[in-house]
């Protein structure tokens, strides 16, 4: 397990579009998601918790939003992406003033 440390190993996707790089997220950060679905996403709260400390939502209103691509969704104004534009999966947006 040391050697596989830090490797991307189920959620490829959550560490390419996430992870690395690190995304600038402050630590225990509530994150709204879209869709619902993401937040019994076990793998990726996961993920999250190791990484940010960062806890998801349903209720809209969180300064930071993460999208999965494809969702019937979109980020409101003044919404600015903050992982790489690249990404494949998710798309993380910071709300804040």
């Amino acid at each position: 397990m040391a050697a596989l440390a830090g490797t991307p190993l189920r959620e490829k996707s959550v560490h390419q579009d996430l992870l690395t790089p690190p995304v600038a997220l402050p630590p225990l950060q509530l994150l709204s998601v879209c869709p619902a679905e993401l937040f019994i996403d076990w793998h990726l709260m996961s993920y999250l918790q190791r990484q940010y400390r960062a806890s998801l939502t349903t209720q809209p209103g969180s300064r930071y939003l993460l999208i999965q691509t494809g969702a019937d969704c979109s980020p409101g104004p003044g919404c600015g992406q903050i992982n790489p534009p690249q990404s494949k999966q998710y798309r993380l947006y910071d709300c804040g003033d």
